[in-house]
């Protein structure tokens, strides 16, 4: 192996051992953990969306919604807190009139998810622009 090959090899494992390094010492690797657990949790969604669905105003600006694709969970946020007992998540929905954000609020109590805020948000066209709110619920303060 000439000497070229050898620093070549050696620079290329320092550096992914340095970025091993930085991702576990980031929250890079809470984000991509959320990630995953996301798309374990369909039925999280899947219930959101039934319940909006049941919704009158959401059914007059947006019609009804499709189920939450792949890209919307990875375009979306989400963050789960308490063992991933807790979720806190906005994802894009479609509906046949329109397009929104959906924003829940949920914690999972006996394998259930037990919804605390489910927000449907139109941003455009600007005429359009309102909150739609499905569910809240007022919890105590936690501590």
């Amino acid at each position: 192996m000439n000497r070229n090959k050898k620093i070549l090899l050696g620079s290329t494992v320092a550096a992914l051992g340095v970025i091993i390094i930085w991702f576990l010492a980031s929250d890079l690797n809470k984000v991509t953990g959320d990630l995953v657990q996301a798309y374990a949790d369909p039925e999280l969604y899947e219930q959101a969306i039934a319940l909006a669905n049941k919704n009158t105003e959401a059914q007059t600006y947006l019609g009804t919604l499709a189920p939450i694709g792949n890209m919307a969970i990875l375009e979306g946020e989400t963050r789960y807190s308490n063992e991933h007992q807790k979720v806190t998540t906005t994802v894009r929905v479609k509906g046949t009139k329109g397009n929104a954000r959906l924003d829940i609020k949920a914690a999972r109590v006996n394998d259930v998810w037990q919804y605390r805020l489910i927000r449907l948000r139109i941003k455009s066209p600007p005429e359009k622009k309102r909150t739609i709110l499905i569910r809240e619920e007022a919890h105590p303060v936690e501590k």
